[in-house]
C-alpha cells in the first residue's frame, strides 16, 4: 500500500499551522499582558506624581533644587549683607534663615540705600543700613498630610505589603506622603521713603499683576489637563472656577474670580517687592474679596497681608466659609503688638 504523501503533507502543514497559531496566541497574550502592565505602571506613576505635587507646598521658593549651588549663593549673599550691618545685628540673625530670593531683596534694599546716601553726600554706616529694615518676620508653618495610603492602595489595586522596590514595601515607600510638611518663610518690611507711582507705572504694575495671575491660572489648567489625561478625577466645580477666572481676565472683565481662586500671594509679593504699590493695590483687587484657607498656612497669609498693607482695618475677607472683618486687634497681633 502506497503512502498518501498528499495527506502527510497536509497533516504536516496543518500541524505547522496549529503550532504557529499557538505561538501567535501566546505572543499576543504576552504582549497584552505587557501592555496591561505598562498601563498599570503609568497609572501608578501618574498617581504618585499627583500625590507628590499635592503633598508639597507650591509656595516653596528654592524647591530643594540645585542644593550645592543654592548653598554657595546663600553664603555669598549673607556675607554681602552682613558686611553692611552692625555686628550682632538682629536683622542679620533673622535673615540667616531666609531663602535666596528674600536675601536678594534684602541686598537690593541695602544697595538702594547706599545709592541714596551717596546722592546726599552722606556716609553709609552700619546703623543706616539696619534702619533700612522696619522689620523682618520669620515664620514656620506645619501642614498635616491628608494622604491615605490604604485608599491609594485600593484605587491602584496594589498590596501595601508587596515590594515597590526590592526590599522596600509599598507601605514603607508611601510613608513619606503621610508625614506633616513644613515650610519656613521670611518677610522683609522695608523702612523707606515712598514716592507715589506715576500713572504709567501704575498701568505697568496692573499689567504685571494681570500677567502673574494668568501665569498661575495657566499652570493650574495644565495640571488639570495632565491629571485628566492620566485618568485622575478632578472636581468639575473646580474646573469651572478655573475656566471662569481665565475667561474673566482674558476678556478684561474682572480679577475677582482669579483672586478668589488663587488668593492674596501675588498682591503680597508685589507690595513686598515695591512698597509704592501699596496705596493702589485695591485698584488691582477690584471687588474680589480674598479667600484664605482655615488653617495655619491661611492664618500666616492673613498676617503677611496685614503686615505689608495689602489688608487694612475694615477690609472683609473669607476664611474658609466665614466672612471676617479686619480689626485693629488683628492688625496689632500680625505686627507683633
Amino acid at each position: 500500500m502506497g503512502i498518501n504523501w498528499v495527506g502527510v503533507r497536509q497533516g504536516i502543514e496543518s500541524g505547522r499551522a496549529a503550532k504557529q497559531r499557538k505561538e501567535d496566541s501566546e505572543y499576543r497574550a504576552r504582549q497584552e499582558a505587557r501592555l496591561e502592565e505598562q498601563f498599570q505602571e503609568s497609572r501608578v506613576a501618574a498617581r504618585l506624581k499627583a500625590i507628590s505635587d499635592y503633598s508639597t507646598f507650591r509656595g516653596s521658593r528654592d524647591g530643594g533644587k540645585g542644593g550645592l549651588t543654592n548653598d554657595i549663593t546663600k553664603v555669598n549673599l549673607l556675607k554681602s549683607i552682613n558686611s553692611f550691618l552692625p555686628r550682632d545685628s538682629e536683622i542679620a540673625i533673622k535673615l540667616s534663615h531666609a531663602d535666596n530670593k528674600t536675601l536678594g531683596q534684602a541686598l537690593e534694599i541695602i544697595n538702594k540705600g547706599r545709592e541714596d546716601a551717596k546722592k546726599r553726600g552722606q556716609s553709609f554706616t552700619p546703623e543706616i543700613a539696619e534702619n533700612l529694615f522696619d522689620e523682618v518676620y520669620q515664620t514656620t508653618v506645619v501642614k498635616e498630610s491628608t494622604f491615605d495610603p490604604i485608599k491609594f492602595a485600593e484605587e491602584m489595586n496594589i498590596s501595601l505589603e508587596e515590594d515597590y522596590l526590592p526590599g522596600v514595601t509599598w507601605a514603607e515607600y508611601l510613608q513619606q506622603y503621610t508625614e506633616p510638611k513644613s515650610i519656613s518663610a521670611t518677610q522683609i518690611i522695608p523702612n523707606v521713603q515712598l514716592e507715589p507711582l506715576s500713572p504709567t507705572e501704575r498701568n505697568q504694575y496692573r499689567g504685571m499683576y494681570k500677567s502673574k495671575l494668568l501665569d498661575i491660572l495657566s499652570d493650574i489648567k495644565n495640571d488639570i489637563n495632565t491629571k485628566l489625561s492620566n485618568e485622575i478625577t478632578v472636581d468639575q466645580t473646580y474646573i469651572q472656577s478655573v475656566d471662569e477666572a481665565l475667561g474673566a481676565i482674558k476678556n478684561n472683565e474682572s480679577f475677582g474670580p482669579a483672586i478668589r481662586l488663587i488668593g492674596p500671594e501675588v498682591a503680597i509679593n508685589m507690595v513686598e517687592q515695591d512698597p509704592r504699590t501699596r496705596p493702589y493695590i485695591n485698584d488691582y483687587i477690584g471687588n474680589g474679596a480674598f479667600t484664605f484657607t482655615d488653617d495655619a498656612l491661611g492664618q500666616e497669609l492673613v498676617s503677611r497681608a496685614l503686615r505689608v498693607g495689602v489688608l487694612g482695618v475694615g477690609d472683609k475677607i473669607m476664611v474658609g466659609n466665614d466672612k471676617i472683618k479686619i480689626t485693629e486687634e488683628m492688625l496689632s497681633a500680625a505686627k507683633g503688638g
